[in-house]
């Protein structure tokens, strides 16, 4: 419970720092983006939220990002610390996440099109982020309801996103969004097993069917 109460707690003032302040000019060579990810209708997938250092050295402590949709096809059921596509930026020193796990979700604020999610370091210092290091700040589950149609699906980052150091100072950045595909359902085809019976009863029928002609 007291993890709970620390972590809104800690979200509530890094967002409103966030707002207040802004995340200053953006910077070509710190980049916040998505990895590209599909799905079919009724189906389940999963990207990564990925920081990229283009040029220089920077220290993070905490982070803070909203990600959203206007497709409600869409739901975003999680977000862990189960990154894929590089290595999770507080790795072993995460305050926030989930002892099971690894969830990162604020929940609230988060629902089903617009998710939000952060952490801190566990000891409040800086993670080294050096020129060509790529780390993920988050891996987004998310599921696509039965009947959508296929297609692109733009996902943005939202106003909440922010990163700070350990001594709460923002750090500018850019950001790019992502796609998510919804992709074409797929044709069932027989069991093997059923297609041999279908085989059968197909040729006893023409048979059948021969027989009443000769014997007429």
């Amino acid at each position: 419970m007291h993890s709970v109460r620390l972590r809104r707690l800690w979200l509530t003032a890094a967002c409103a720092v966030a707002c207040v302040m802004g995340t200053g000019a953006a910077r070509a060579d710190l980049v916040l983006s998505m990895t590209s990810a599909s799905a079919g209708a009724g189906g389940s997938g999963s990207f990564d939220v990925v920081l990229a250092d283009t040029g220089g050295d920077f220290n993070v402590a905490g982070f803070n990002f909203e990600i959203t949709t206007s497709d409600t096809a869409v739901t975003f059921t999680d977000i862990t610390i189960n990154t894929v596509a590089a290595p999770y930026i507080f790795a072993g020193d995460s305050l926030l996440a989930a002892p099971v796990t690894g969830s990162i979700l604020e929940n609230p604020p988060s629902t089903a099109q617009d998710a939000q999610a952060g952490d801190v370091t566990a000891d409040f210092t800086n993670k080294a982020i050096a020129d060509g290091d790529e780390v993920g700040l988050g891996h987004v589950l998310f599921t696509i309801a039965p009947g959508a149609s296929p297609g692109p699906v733009s996902i943005d980052f939202g106003s909440a996103t922010s990163l700070s150091d350990a001594g709460g100072n923002l750090i500018a950045f850019d950001n790019s969004g992502g796609t998510l595909t919804i992709t074409g359902g797929t044709v069932a085809t027989p069991e093997p097993a059923m297609t041999g019976v279908l085989g059968l009863a197909l040729i006893i029928g023409l048979i059948s069917r021969r027989r009443l002609y000769l014997n007429k």
